[in-house]
Order: C-alpha cells, then structure tokens, then sequence
C-alpha cells in the first residue's frame, strides 16, 4: 500500500527555512514537480520525503522505539536522545572493536578458568 503524500503541515515541518533551490538540488527533480507535489497534485515518493526528512532535519527513518529520538546533526554526528555528544563513525568503530576486546577476554578468562587443575 502506497504511503500518504505528506500533509501541508508536514511539508512545512520538512522545508521550513530551506530555499526552492537547495530542495531541488536534493531531490534532482524539476520545479513543476516540486511544485505538483506542493499544490497536492501529485504523490511525493515515500523515499523523497525520508531523503527530505534526513537532510534538510536530521531525522532517522522510523525504525522502532529504540531510534524515534536519534538524529543526525548539522556537523554529521549521530545523536542519542538523551547525550549532548554526538557520535562519529570512528567512535562506532572504535566501539565496536571495544566490544570484541572485551568478549575475547572474557572466552579467554573462561578457558584459563577451566584449564586450572582442581
């Protein structure tokens, strides 16, 4: 089932602040569709209003509970709702890495746990 063209409310939540011309740079289109889907006379893909949504907002496509406040921000970090520090991609690697560091260690303190004679 086709998804719902955004309302004008939504549309205004979405481009609020951003010119006629960066929207059009973003989604490669030509102004009478830009304009189509303004006026409501034409279906905005579902994939244009999340490519809006994330670039013009920050806003993460909906994904469940856990990501509905995560966004991205202007300087390209991801933000966790609830941290005031964003998160680079070497910070995601870097912890990523931590995480298998640490569960070596553990299988590793596991099996010199059981190779100790009783």
């Amino acid at each position: 089932m086709p998804r719902a063209a955004p309302t004008l409310d939504e549309w205004t939540a979405i481009t609020d602040g951003v010119s006629e011309r960066e929207i059009l740079r973003v989604t490669r289109v030509n102004r009478t569709t830009l304009m189509r889907w303004r006026a409501g006379r034409a279906r905005m893909p579902y994939a244009t209003q999340l490519l809006l949504r994330i670039h013009f907002r920050g806003e993460l496509p909906p994904r469940g509970a856990l990501w509905r406040a995560w966004r991205i921000g202007h300087d390209g970090l991801l933000y966790a709702p609830d941290l005031a520090r964003g998160f680079s991609p070497t910070d995601l690697y870097q912890l990523h890495w931590l995480q298998q560091s640490a569960a070596w260690r553990a299988a590793l303190a596991a099996h010199h746990t059981l190779a100790q004679p009783a």
